[in-house]
């Protein structure tokens, strides 16, 4: 069966009004984009005080969803469970009668209807889409009954994504623990300063410009295909011979390059693993150890350490998309340890890193699942 569908806007409220800041009361829970996450969880929420935040905010709730209307392409959307404010970029959407809550989130979620936010958007460099057109979608209602059966199956399956991602993410804490206790601490203080020009051959990015696309052949690869401490090659993105050697003219990666993320969301990094043609976007750095001085997984476990994550961060420009200069990185330090110190370091955390491939690989397959389970929920299938 197929459900009916209704406009959005008559089913959703969009509560826009406005909060000024000197309205803002000390204690109030802040919400701004970078406190969602793909995929619609809140990863942190920010008390402030008055006199904190200097523009007007949107007020919200627990009966609302929060929609990200800037870059809508990133799918940022939650569900709250506290009142709070939230940056004029997110929407609060308040469900009327008829519509539960989480099946509005869960279908705001889905690949078609974030690609259909990121067509819709307007705006170059920052785009956004309006609470108008948005009102336009057509969102599938079938009886509240079902959409609550519905939510209830989504969410059971999303509950095994959360626990694949907990323990990548214990992983990593496991990595950045056998950082610490062989390089900082007490021990830190034995180890020089330096900085990353003096230690890689090669520090530079991806091509600036943007690549001829076709429907298959040179995958064309971004910041999004490094996560986790992986460089992935799956993508929808292709291009032709011609663009990868004017890419290979610039720069020609190959195996045991560090990539670290330096646009957009700044600061992952994965060592590539294999050679292999692709093009690069200009989203990510290529850095290329100098043998005998800099181990390639050393070199990438430093970048996910605090001390250097710190001076990221100082050296990120944030006047428009966030972003590091290579002139600025080249001039970061990471805490240089002897080789051999490096290659203990190196045999401790082979295990951890095929450990987190194998998650990868199970995320990977729940993706493709949820997908599935997704489209047949919405279509009325399931």
């Amino acid at each position: 069966m197929t459900f009916d569908t209704v406009l959005l806007r008559e089913v959703v409220e969009i509560d826009s009004k406005q909060v000024s800041s000197s309205n803002i009361k000390s204690g109030s829970v802040y919400v701004g984009l970078e406190h969602i996450s793909r995929g619609g969880t809140l990863n942190q929420e920010t008390v402030v005080s008055a006199g904190d935040l200097k523009s007007s905010k949107f007020a919200f709730d627990e009966r609302h969803v929060l929609f990200g209307k800037l870059r809508p392409n990133l799918g940022k959307i939650a569900l709250p469970s506290v009142s709070g404010i939230c940056s004029t970029d997110i929407l609060p959407l308040r469900p009327k009668n008829g519509l539960d809550r989480v099946w509005l989130a869960l279908w705001l979620q889905t690949p078609q209807i974030v690609e259909l936010a990121a067509s819709r958007a307007t705006g170059a460099n920052l785009p956004r889409i309006s609470s108008k057109v948005l009102g336009e979608f057509s969102i599938p209602l079938p009886s509240i009954e079902e959409q609550n059966r519905l939510s209830g199956i989504l969410f059971d399956a999303l509950e095994i994504r959360k626990v694949i991602l907990k323990k990548l993410s214990l992983l990593e804490d496991l990595e950045r623990s056998i950082y610490e206790e062989l390089v900082s601490g007490v021990s830190s203080s034995k180890f020089p300063e330096v900085p990353l020009i003096e230690i890689c051959e090669t520090i530079t990015d991806g091509t600036h410009s943007s690549p001829v696309r076709t429907h298959a052949g040179v995958p064309v690869l971004s910041a999004q295909n490094v996560k986790n401490g992986i460089f992935s090659s799956k993508t929808d993105r292709f291009t032709n011979a011609e663009e990868l050697a004017t890419f290979q003219k610039r720069v020609l990666p190959r195996e045991g390059d560090v990539l670290l993320t330096i646009v957009g969301t700044v600061g992952r990094s994965a060592v590539l693993e294999s050679n292999f043609d692709f093009v690069l976007q200009r989203s990510v750095a290529i850095l290329r150890p100098r043998l005998g001085l800099v181990n390639s997984l050393f070199l990438n476990s430093s970048f996910a350490s605090q001390e250097f994550q710190n001076q990221l961060m100082r050296a990120t420009n944030t006047s428009t998309q966030a972003g590091v200069y290579l002139a600025k990185l080249n001039k970061l330090t990471i805490t240089l340890p002897p080789i051999e110190v490096q290659k203990v370091f190196e045999n401790r955390i082979k295990t951890t890193i095929s450990a987190k491939q194998l998650l990868l690989n199970h995320l990977e397959v729940w993706n493709e699942f949820y997908a599935a389970l997704q489209e047949r929920a919405f279509c009325g299938e399931l």
